[in-house]
């Protein structure tokens, strides 16, 4: 069975208050990639489908990071590192601004023909030695 049906949501959590948690981290499952240029600015976009299944939970992980720094993370590789900047409680998630169509295209391509891990979380700080 393929790996993009078995993946379960994931949720590292931290408890904030009583009776509220917020997520840290949320996988998502990718049901489609595509890459292209955004019709207003002409900058490189990478434009994803999410499952049903993991689209409420990363709805809910937007809503309470509103503002943050998130990374977006491929197979536990940094791809980019957006704020956001509103709750986004659609399937379609757009990354856009940080790399060139041909990194966009190839990895639209990898997401398509794989299940590759995709993560959201609060962006860690690299910690200077």
């Amino acid at each position: 069975m393929n790996r993009r049906v078995l993946m379960a949501l994931s949720l590292a959590l931290l408890t904030v208050a009583p009776g509220l948690v917020l997520a840290q981290e949320v996988t998502i499952e990718i049901q489609s990639a595509d890459a292209k240029r955004d019709e207003a600015t002409g900058e490189p976009m990478l434009v994803l489908l999410m499952s049903g299944d993991g689209q409420e939970a990363f709805a809910d992980f937007t809503a309470a990071h509103v503002g943050e720094v998130v990374d977006v993370l491929v197979d536990g590789h940094l791809v980019t590192s957006p704020v956001i900047r509103s709750p986004i409680s659609d399937r379609w998630m757009v990354l856009n601004g940080s790399f060139a169509l041909e990194a966009a295209e190839a990895l639209a391509e990898r997401l398509n023909r794989s299940a590759a891990d995709v993560v959201v979380r609060v962006h860690r700080k690299q910690k200077n030695p």
